[in-house]
């Protein structure tokens, strides 16, 4: 029970940053971003990382309740969900770096 409500309370804590990053423009809070050597669409660019982090802040949420509804063969498909999720999330955070 402690681990299901830390979860959640983690995955509302990553939604609350998505959030922020995506509909506020702190683009501060992402790791690595400076404003000094950014040339794409900022705006553009706070909407895509922010709803993605949205995305896996939701996905974090209802890890737990799935794993209590399917059992382990659930814990199985979000494992492979959350590596795909954060490497994609790796490259649309750095896809302005490849750009030029």
């Amino acid at each position: 029970m402690a681990s299901t409500l830390g979860t959640v309370a983690a995955g509302i804590a990553i939604i609350i940053f998505g959030y922020l990053i995506g509909f506020r423009k702190m683009l501060f809070l992402i790791i690595g971003y400076s404003e000094s050597n950014f040339y794409g669409n900022k705006d553009k660019y706070a909407k895509r990382v922010g709803l993605f982090v949205v995305a896996f802040g939701s996905l974090i949420i209802t890890m737990p309740f799935s794993v209590m509804v399917f059992g382990d063969i659930a814990t199985e498909v979000y494992k492979y969900l959350v590596i795909t999720m954060v490497i994609i999330l790796v490259v649309v955070s750095n896809y302005w770096r490849f750009r030029y």
